[in-house]
Parts: C-alpha cells; structure tokens; sequence
C-alpha cells in the first residue's frame, strides 16, 4: 500500500517471525497495481513495469510496451500469469503470450489450476493445463 506520510507505495510480507508479524520487501515511488508471489520470489507491477525481488535483490523483469499490469498471479510450477485492462497472458523470458481478452479480469492459482474472474460477465472459470505454458520459448 501507499504511505502517505514519506510518498512511496510499499510491499510487505507476512512473517509471524518478526516483531511486528511483517517485513518490508520493497518501496518504490511510483504506484504498485499488482504483487505476487510464494515468500522466495515476488513480483511487483508498477504501471507497464513488472519487477522480480528474489534473494534482496530487484530487477526488471519484464516491461509491456502499450499496456499496464492490473494482475499478477505467480506459482514456481506454472510461472507468472497477467491480466492489463484488455487482455490475460503469460509472460516467459522477454516475452508475453496473450491467450485471453478480457476486461477487469481477477487472477488466482490455486492447486495447480489458474482461476480467471471476468468482471463484466461475474464469471469464474478455471484455466487447466497451465504447466504447459512454461514450454513456450524454451
């Protein structure tokens, strides 16, 4: 979320090991529209950009050329998946794969299956086979 008092937006991540059950992973001025990740790789969009944090360390990932990240939704076994305001895809390497066109789409993976929500229609469907997205520009 944002801090107002210092201007940055801020990424935190649950740890009942710290002190106040949380530790920031990373701030940034610009504004953060989607995070994910599993507590060893998160990936953070800011507008057209998406950053990998692993080991303490930042770097572009990935940067759209037209289109901003609205959702991100990330699993070491399947990769990372996006929704902009147009379209859902899945980006390996410096390359996305846009299979979906859709608007104010929701994204979620769980047990192995991604879960696409189309707002316009309040519809929820269930995208299987995902794993096999990850041999694409291999």
């Amino acid at each position: 979320g944002q801090d107002p008092r210092r201007g940055v937006w801020e990424v935190y991540l649950l740890d009942p090991g710290q002190k106040a059950g949380m530790k920031k992973l990373f701030a940034v001025k610009k504004k953060i529209t989607a995070v994910s990740g599993d507590g060893r790789e998160t990936y953070i969009a800011t507008d057209r950009m998406i950053i990998r944090l692993k080991d303490k360390k930042a770097e572009p990932f990935f940067a759209h050329p037209k289109k901003g990240f609205q959702e991100l939704a990330f699993s070491p076994s399947l990769g990372l998946f996006f929704a902009t305001n147009s379209i859902v895809g899945f980006i390996r390497g410096n390359k996305q794969y846009a299979f979906l066109k859709s608007k104010d789409t929701k994204l979620r993976i769980r047990e192995g299956q991604l879960y696409v929500y189309l707002g316009p229609s309040r519809s929820v469907f269930r995208i299987e086979g995902t794993e096999k997205f990850s041999a694409f520009n291999k």
